[in-house]
């Protein structure tokens, strides 16, 4: 495969356009998924006030907390991030980290299992036994983004 890059001044600068054959299509989603797995988050260790950088893979759910949020990983580990949740929100656009309900958000690529529950909800079940619940205003765009 050959790359070829380009500038475009009039394209916002958190935007990146890709152009391929219509035969890579069916590829598309891989490519995304790919691209977007190179994402860091900043976080704070709280044992010893140190700044740490974490792959966004390693991410398994971020829940806010005052003003700041949460960010649990896949060994079970917990860190703070200086952050609003509408702000990692924003920042997360194009990731398969999304919120699901006012209070957190939950990488996608690490839900094991999700289940019916009631008042229009879906439970997701993570490493670690954690569980949480999909709202209903989230539901639609979990539907779209996970199935």
């Amino acid at each position: 495969m050959k790359l070829f890059f380009t500038t475009d001044s009039e394209q916002a600068r958190d935007t990146t356009k890709i152009t391929t054959h219509p035969d890579k299509q069916t590829s598309w989603q891989e490519m995304e998924r790919a691209l977007s797995q190179r994402k860091q988050l900043t976080v704070i260790n709280a044992k010893n006030d140190r700044h740490v950088k974490l792959e966004l893979q390693q991410v398994v759910a971020i829940e806010t907390e005052g003003s700041m949020c949460n960010v649990q990983t896949l060994d079970g580990a917990m860190f703070l991030l200086n952050q609003r949740l509408k702000s990692v929100n924003e920042a997360l656009a194009n990731t398969r980290v999304m919120q699901i309900n006012n209070q957190v958000m939950v990488n996608l690529d690490h839900v094991t299992q999700f289940v019916s529950a009631s008042n229009a909800r879906i439970e997701l079940h993570l490493p670690n036994q954690l569980k949480y619940y999909v709202s209903r205003h989230y539901l639609k765009q979990f539907r779209r983004n996970f199935l």
